[in-house]
């Protein structure tokens, strides 16, 4: 349950005669009763009050005098008291704060100023850093009288002496730090009972000159504050009146306005007054309206009464609250009007900040739920607009911005490389942007110190306003994790912007032997498998066979597997042997990456990473890589330095199952540091050589981590297999690596002014039709799992109409001729019987057995039951029309003959190339089969091939 805490701090209490507390401010704070504790009041107090220092806090009923209804809040005992009795009487509680040397003592009443330091007058104590005067209530008000007693303090006739205002801090403790950048706060505001601060009506009365006080910093200066009363007189002293700020951190629920509250701008006030309102559930409008005055009143303002009137305050920039009725009259309103798309908006970004992205149904949602308020459909999209913009950024804007942000990047770290490539067709025109390039210092001298030179590239499309692609460069570490190196934003993925990515990225990490896995220098072999499977069809046998070829690490284990192939489809062996063998195969790889990686699945995964960035705009999406990049850096550090171990755990679980294997392995020592290595089942012999760290199967020279073969002689030889790792994998390059650092920047604000020309953002490209969100997989291509009903996903896979074989729909929906039934899996094998010879209609599952024979009796095919209505019998009028490229039906009796054996030998043609077509090509030849066949019955001459 939420209630309304009064916080009084920044005073101190007096007896004069009754307990009052002086000085300070007045804040109200809406809080949580589940949450509410002592730590929690002791919180909201340092958030209030900065330099709070030592405390005692005390709270009072609403109603109950401060001398009698005080108590001490001291635990979360207390604190519950506080927040039993808000939400059970439905009232204010007010919470003081006490500032005092010891917070410890255990004191059940308030120590009065006067009660330690004697008379008021003229008594001054700190309050951490702060001079604060107390004056004299005893003080003449306006008199020339000077013969009062003085308590044997000596009279001074300066006009300092009536208040007593020293200054401790000097400009040398100002320069050491001492001062916290407080001026002489000079305050009365005695807060006595609940009657002033209820209404919150915060005015600080000051009895003394305006020379002799200053006005704290927060504060500022009205035209009350200057003048002085016409009926004061002469000697009189002036009384100065401080009126309560409006605050937006303060608008809640049950915010009040008072008569006296002053705003910045008649912007901020009907701002405020909107929220409110909303907040309540009542709908305002503003009956006037212009550039310095503002009334506000309710829409039912026949039955309702509110009504609040701010105008300028003489010639100053500050408004005022001149009248109020503050009350409302009207019911409360669901659908309220005042909820404009830029309050919405206002109220969804925190969310929108911690959830990533809102729909708008969320929004519609969210409204409803925590404010009770029905919003159209077009409103919370306008709202969800622009609270994206206030998230992530205005798009266009941030082009322009490249170059300061670029500038920014190489102030702190001058190895930033950022460039910036953009268009400008003739000089009269402004430039627009075409390429962006943004490469670490940091990253890429973890990539050339303690990586190994074997680089992932990849692209990936941008879903932002104005598209265009993400070319990324990605390194592996020493824990075979990721490590992006370099960014660059173009418009289209082509050779040309590859080509300047490429050259620039080389230009960062030096022309040395690389090793790039793309589709072009060391294919990607899922990518590979991919254009494999679409020629010539997949299946475990297809794939198993091509991925063994590729993990082969030595050249007869990969002959082995290739002459499998061949036996199974020659084709595919052929289309593989084309690829050249050092861009998808082990054993053909170079020794010098000690990378064996087979697929691009880094680059990819970074990829995912930064998928709800993509959609962000270009300098808000660089930025959370980078910050991403400098968090990962320095948690990645410190893991590191707390793990204990020579070898990282990633390349340690490889070995460990190369040592778990090896137990299958018999050494057999040759002399030297070199052995023969047999298999215990096997006929299977390597050689292995420690001294020059080889084995013959090529794995130890691939990798750089010991194979099982290795790891048998190893043990033998009484060593640990960790030593003859690679250093690529240990611990001391991992802290080479994440020991750089990614340099922190500036806000936007901050960033350097520069004289470079505008940038426009790109010319806008959209594709035809809904932008897709998912990625466009192929009808065979990968399936989900099985479901929890043990039933096999058929997500991914294509429809085929039993009626006509084409794929995409099914037999109900099918409008194409019913004379392709007859090749459908339901179709029945009919066949007559004539002169002793047996002729079957042609089926998806028996193709082969069409046959010519001098005599064809025709079988009339059985159409499928469909649903409706019957058709009408043929006539004259409604019988269909021939084919025209058909002959009429009136030609001589061998004409039938002649027709039959032709086709009859042009299906068998069709029928022995089937054997020979690979899967994914015999859907267009059982097209021209059933083309064949067609014809064949036309020619006869008496089938119709619209009802067959």
């Amino acid at each position: 349950m939420a209630f309304t805490a009064v916080f009084v701090y920044k005073g101190f209490f007096v007896k004069d005669p009754e307990l009052k507390y002086v000085g300070g401010e007045v804040r109200p704070y809406k809080a949580d009763s589940d949450k509410w504790s002592f730590f929690e009041i002791d919180g909201i107090i340092r958030d209030f009050h900065k330099d709070a220092g030592n405390i005692r806090i005390w709270w009072k009923h609403a109603e109950t005098p401060l001398e009698i209804g005080l108590f001490k809040i001291a635990n979360d005992e207390d604190a519950t008291a506080v927040s039993n009795y808000a939400v059970g009487q439905d009232a204010e509680v007010l919470i003081y704060v006490e500032y005092v040397t010891d917070a410890t003592s255990n004191v059940a009443y308030p120590v009065c100023v006067d009660e330690v330091n004697g008379a008021r007058t003229g008594v001054r104590t700190e309050d951490n850093g702060k001079a604060v005067v107390i004056i004299n209530d005893e003080e003449s008000d306006g008199s020339d009288n000077d013969d009062s007693e003085s308590d044997g303090s000596d009279n001074d006739d300066s006009e300092d002496s009536e208040l007593d205002v020293h200054f401790s801090d000097s400009e040398e403790e100002r320069g050491f730090g001492v001062d916290d950048g407080f001026e002489t706060e000079v305050v009365e505001n005695v807060v006595e009972g609940q009657a002033e601060v209820t209404e919150n009506v915060v005015e600080n009365i000051v009895e003394g000159t305006s020379q002799d006080h200053e006005i704290a910093d927060d504060e500022y200066e009205t035209e009350e504050l200057d003048s002085a009363s016409d009926d004061d007189g002469e000697g009189a002293s002036d009384k100065i009146v401080r009126y309560a700020k409006f605050k937006e951190e303060d608008m809640c629920k049950g915010f009040k306005f008072y008569v006296g509250m002053e705003f910045s701008s008649l912007d901020q006030f009907k701002k405020a007054v909107l929220k409110k309102n909303v907040l309540i559930g009542r709908q305002i409008k503003f009956a006037k309206n212009d550039a310095n005055r503002v009334r506000a009143v309710c829409k039912s303002k026949d039955t309702c009464s509110y009504s609040v009137f701010v105008s300028r305050v003489g010639r100053t920039h500050t408004f005022r609250v001149k009248s109020l009725t503050q009350k409302h009259d009207c019911v409360r309103v669901f659908d309220n009007k005042s909820a404009k798309s830029e309050w919405i908006a206002g109220a969804i970004v925190e969310r929108m900040k911690s959830n990533g992205d809102m729909s708008i149904k969320e929004g519609i949602a969210d409204m409803r739920i925590r404010f009770s308020i029905a919003i159209t459909f077009s409103r919370a999209a306008k709202a969800r607009k622009l609270a994206k913009k206030l998230v992530d950024g205005d798009a266009d804007r941030q082009y322009s911005l490249l170059w300061s942000y670029s500038e920014e990047l190489r102030n702190r770290n001058p190895g930033n490389t950022c460039k910036l490539h953009f268009e400008r067709p003739a000089p009269t025109l402004e430039p627009r942007f075409g390429r962006y390039y943004l490469c670490f210092d940091g990253a890429k001298k973890a990539l050339k110190i303690a990586c190994r030179p074997f680089i992932g590239v990849d692209g990936c499309h941008l879903k932002s306003k104005y598209g265009g692609q993400l070319l990324i460069a990605v390194g592996r570490d020493p824990n075979d994790q990721y490590l992006p190196v370099a960014f660059a934003v173009v418009e289209t993925e082509t050779k040309e912007t590859w080509r300047w990515f490429l050259t620039l990225l080389l230009e960062d990490i030096g022309d040395s032997r690389w090793t790039f896995i793309s589709d072009q220098q060391r294919f990607c072999l899922r990518h590979l498998y991919a254009n494999f499977k679409k020629k010539f069809g997949g299946g475990t046998l297809m794939r198993d066979l091509m991925m063994g070829a590729a993990k082969a690490t030595y050249a007869q284990a990969w002959e082995e597997k290739m002459n499998m192939l061949k036996e199974v489809d020659a084709k595919a062996h052929d289309w593989l042997m084309k690829v050249p063998k050092k861009s998808w195969c082990k054993h053909a790889f170079s020794f010098h990456t000690k990378c064996d990686v087979l697929m691009n699945n880094l680059s990819e995964s970074f990829n995912a990473t930064i998928l709800l960035q993509r959609d962000k705009p270009i300098i808000t999406m660089f930025e959370w890589i980078r910050t991403y990049l400098m968090g990962r850096f320095a948690s990645l550090k410190q893991k590191c330095e707390s793990y204990v171990g020579a070898m990282m755990p990633k390349p340690k679980k490889r070995l460990d199952w190369e040592i778990e294997k090896s137990g299958n392995w018999f050494p057999t020592w040759a002399g030297g540091l070199k052995f023969e290595v047999t298999h215990f089942h096997f006929v299977d012999k390597f050689v292995v050589d420690l001294g020059k760290r080889s084995c013959s199967c090529n794995f130890w020279e691939l990798v750089g981590i010991p194979c099982r073969h290795a790891v048998a002689a190893i043990t033998m030889k009484g060593e640990d297999p960790i030593t003859y790792v690679h250093r690529y994998y240990s611990k001391m390059c991992y802290k080479d690596c994440y020991d750089q650092i990614i340099s922190p920047i500036n806000g936007e604000n901050r960033w350097p002014k520069t004289d470079y020309p505008h940038i426009l953002p790109p010319q806008f490209k959209r594709g035809p039709g809904r932008p897709k969100k998912l990625r466009r997989r192929d009808p065979d291509g990968e399936r989900r799992g099985r479901r929890e009903d043990g039933k096999w996903s058929r997500s991914g896979t294509t429809n085929h109409c039993t009626r006509c074989n084409e794929p995409g729909h099914n037999m109900r929906s099918c409008k194409n001729p019913a004379v392709e039934k007859c090749v459908g899996p339901s179709t029945q094998n009919v066949t007559e019987v004539t002169n002793d010879v047996q002729v079957p209609m042609p089926t998806q599952a028996s193709q082969t057995n069409v046959v010519a024979v001098d005599n064809v009796v025709e079988v009339p095919a059985v159409a499928p039951k469909k649903r409706g209505r019957p058709r009408k019998p043929q006539t004259e009028t409604n019988k269909p029309k021939k084919n025209k490229n058909v002959e009429s039906a009136n030609v001589d009796s061998d004409a039938p003959v002649i027709a039959e054996t032709t086709l009859a030998i042009e299906a068998k043609n069709i029928l022995k190339g089937l054997e020979t077509l690979p899967p994914n090509e015999l859907d267009e030849t059982v097209k021209e089969l059933i083309t064949g066949l067609v014809k064949w019955q036309e020619g006869v001459g008496k089938g119709d091939v619209s009802e067959t």
